[in-house]
């Protein structure tokens, strides 16, 4: 199959290069499965469009006629140009929400008939879409095992107890702080923001390797209904032409449903990786499709603060049995939770059923199709 693939091969995150997530994990596993792929870079792409800019994808469309365009869809694209592709090319799109959880309400909401299909990670977004009359199917998120996420030969034990990847936001700040106190140690921190900086991405699995215990943070860990600057952006929304926030009143009811959002978020690709390299990782609990990890066998959730600390203490205390969860973790994602096998489902999905119109077209009712995980 011939696939259309507008992405990044890396980022600079904090005058860091890294690889982007994307491209590692989306556009090599396409590879992967054998698609011949054609690429197109994504940081030429910024808001407004230029002529030369639609006139290059435009032009592959109509040269190379691909069977398939994945978009990831971000804020610098034009919702009105994804439209004009979907509407007047035969080309399949498909539309990849990333950020559903907290990006539904504040943005992804106006991109109504934009794609053929629709892909989410969030399972309430399913529900949504599929109200609306969209094609729209929903996975987990995964990995892709080997090469970058594996495990490493480490020379020596593993010398960080407790370690955290990510931006350093002051929810996450005041969340790291007071489990520091209720364990007694502190954790090492990595990422803009944080005293150990940003790492490139193979410091990182470096970084899952060499930790006993690796966190996974997401979503507001502490009440946002509680702080003040949480309660003042509920009178904020974003202006979907200049993607600025502006006061906005009539956009309260929206913003709630947000926030209600982020106090159960999903995992995204964190505990795919850590466990990929062979490594424990204890995540909070997460707005998943059916259960794509034992908890206490193959990973350890938290549900709070003082369970989070309460769990930190028991497994550092632990090794070989967080040692055997990791391995145990290891082989569901290297057997299951790989991005080749969302790709292959995503595709089976729409292309395996002759009798289902691959286009979307005005009027019909929408399919809605759910990978599950037992």
């Amino acid at each position: 199959m011939k696939i259309f693939h507008i992405g990044n091969e890396f980022d600079t995150v904090g005058g860091v290069r890294c690889v982007n997530y994307l491209h590692h994990h989306f556009y090599l596993s396409l590879r992967d499965l054998g698609h011949t792929v054609i690429y197109y870079p994504a940081e030429k792409i910024r808001r407004p469009f230029s002529e030369e800019l639609r006139g290059d994808i435009i032009r592959i469309l109509k040269e190379e006629k691909p069977d398939v365009l994945f978009l990831f869809v971000g804020p610098d694209f034009e919702k009105d140009f994804a439209r004009k592709i979907t509407d007047g090319f035969p080309v399949v799109t498909i539309g990849v929400f990333v950020d559903d959880d907290g990006g539904y309400y504040d943005a992804w909401q106006y991109w109504k008939d934009c794609f053929d299909w629709n892909v989410t990670f969030y399972p309430p977004a399913v529900r949504w879409r599929a109200a609306r009359k969209e094609n729209v199917i929903g996975i987990n998120w995964a990995c892709r095992p080997g090469g970058l996420y594996r495990p490493l030969p480490l020379k020596k034990d593993k010398d960080i107890d407790v370690s955290f990847i990510g931006g350093a936001g002051p929810q996450r700040r005041e969340f790291i702080e007071k489990l520091e106190k209720k364990i007694g140690m502190k954790v090492r921190c990595f990422g803009k923001g944080w005293s150990g900086g940003v790492v490139t991405s193979e410091e990182m699995v470096a970084i899952f390797n060499r930790s006993k215990i690796n966190l996974n943070i997401s979503g507001q860990p502490m009440n946002p209904f509680l702080r003040p600057r949480s309660l003042a952006r509920l009178f904020f929304s974003r202006n979907q032409e200049t993607l600025k926030f502006v006061f906005n009143p009539f956009g309260l009811p929206d913003n709630i449903r947000t926030f209600l959002n982020f106090l159960n978020p999903m995992s995204r690709a964190r505990p795919y990786e850590v466990l990929a390299s062979g490594s424990f990782i204890l995540s909070h609990l997460a707005n998943e499709f059916g259960v794509p990890l034992r908890d206490g066998e193959e990973i350890v959730i938290y549900k709070d603060l003082n369970d989070l600390a309460r769990k930190t203490r028991f497994y550092l205390s632990r090794d070989e049995e967080a040692a055997r969860i990791a391995r145990r973790g290891h082989e569901r994602v290297v057997r299951e939770h790989t991005f080749q096998n969302r790709i292959r489902f995503i595709l089976d999905t729409i292309f395996s059923d002759t009798t289902i119109p691959k286009k979307r077209k005005n009027g019909q009712e929408g399919r809605s199709v759910v990978q599950r995980c037992q």
